[in-house]
């Protein structure tokens, strides 16, 4: 795509096939990639959090449990009763729906189903870290350290002078 207008490189990932296909629709529709957006015209002070495995898994259990607790599952089984979700639409939601409509369709069981849906939050956690990551912009503070707040507030008093 970096050829489609040579006075402005634009970049298209090529091994994402739906960026690809959104670039051709784009390309299509206009005749042209329009123009990227320009840089921010001010500064910018990224401060990221960041906190260790344990603790984040800990919290991802927590969260499923709280979910759980809450009525995630009758929620949906609900909604599906009344013709307002389908097990085809559930898959198309994201982690936690593809696997209540597993667990409701008794393909899995509960306790399977806590499983599936921490190790797969767990590995979208990371993702998120590892894209995060590249930024190296971002002053990552440790939630656990007890200085983390008196750290930050330097960082935004160093930047704002």
């Amino acid at each position: 795509f970096s050829d489609l207008n040579k006075d402005q490189p634009h970049k298209v990932d090529l091994k994402n096939k739906r960026r690809v296909i959104r670039a051709i629709e784009i390309l299509k529709s206009l005749g042209h990639i329009p123009a990227l957006q320009p840089e921010l015209p001010y500064d910018v002070l990224y401060i990221g959090l960041d906190t260790s495995d344990d603790v984040l898994k800990d919290k991802i259990k927590k969260r499923i449990n709280a979910r759980l607790d809450q009525g995630m599952v009758a929620e949906s089984e609900h909604l599906l009763s009344l013709g307002l979700l389908t097990h085809e639409r559930m898959q198309k939601l994201g982690l936690e729906y593809t696997f209540i409509s597993d667990l409701l369709k008794k393909e899995i069981t509960l306790e399977e189903f806590r499983e599936k849906l921490f190790f797969a939050i767990w590995h979208y956690a990371k993702r998120q870290r590892v894209w995060f990551k590249k930024n190296k912009n971002i002053h990552w503070l440790d939630v656990s350290d007890a200085d983390m707040y008196t750290k930050a507030m330097a960082l935004v008093d160093a930047f704002v002078k």
